[in-house]
């Protein structure tokens, strides 16, 4: 499977990762890795719902009224009617409540809400009942030369409470794991992607 894979889309947008493999573990369940690719950026994108002149009410989004009262105190899911906080306030294990609670202000009004959304896909991927996916992973791979995103991937990892569902690694090593493959077509793969991303 290739991505991308969406979620949430609508006329305002979408939720979605660059990538999605689905593969088979050790011990034969089907799993899914999304993947997130980043090269000049130098965050990943805020909360449209903070930014949105219809908000009126910012001040809840200022003292985390949702995390620590209700997902009803957040914008996005009074008026846009999405279901981020509903699948964060029930994955308890993923997004611990003292974390979430942990920060005066919403831990997803800047550059961690691009991230919070695609683990949010995952995770509801990984919990549908009527799933195939025994495990979802969330990865974002950056160029090496773009460290202005680790802080925000840091911060998010630090938030969640199952750490190994998130990682990160840079553009360079996936690179070399293709150049060493005995496979010709990744190697023509990696051959133009330097060519394209290396300059």
């Amino acid at each position: 499977m290739k991505g991308p894979i969406v979620w949430d889309q609508g006329a305002q947008g979408a939720t979605d990762a660059d990538i999605a493999i689905a593969y088979r573990n050790h011990d034969d369940d089907l799993c899914l890795w999304l993947i997130t690719h980043k090269l000049t950026e130098n965050d990943f994108t805020a909360c449209g719902g903070y930014r949105n002149p219809a908000n009126q009410h910012k001040d809840d989004c200022d003292r985390n009224a949702a995390a620590r009262q209700g997902r009803e105190n957040c914008f996005l899911h009074s008026a846009k009617r999405f279901n981020y906080w509903s699948i964060t306030l029930k994955n308890k294990d993923m997004f611990p409540p003292e974390n979430l609670q942990k920060d005066k202000a919403c831990p997803f009004r800047g550059g961690m809400n691009q991230l919070w959304r695609t683990q949010l896909l995952a995770t509801a991927i990984e919990t549908d009942p009527n799933g195939r996916y025994k495990k979802a992973f969330f990865s974002v791979v950056h160029h090496p030369g773009n460290t202005s995103l680790l802080p925000a991937m840091q911060a998010f990892h630090d938030l969640l409470g199952q750490k190994d569902c998130f990682s990160w690694f840079s553009s360079d090593q996936l690179l070399n794991a293709a150049q060493m493959s005995d496979n010709g077509d990744l190697k023509t793969w990696a051959k133009w992607y330097q060519e394209l991303y290396y300059w």
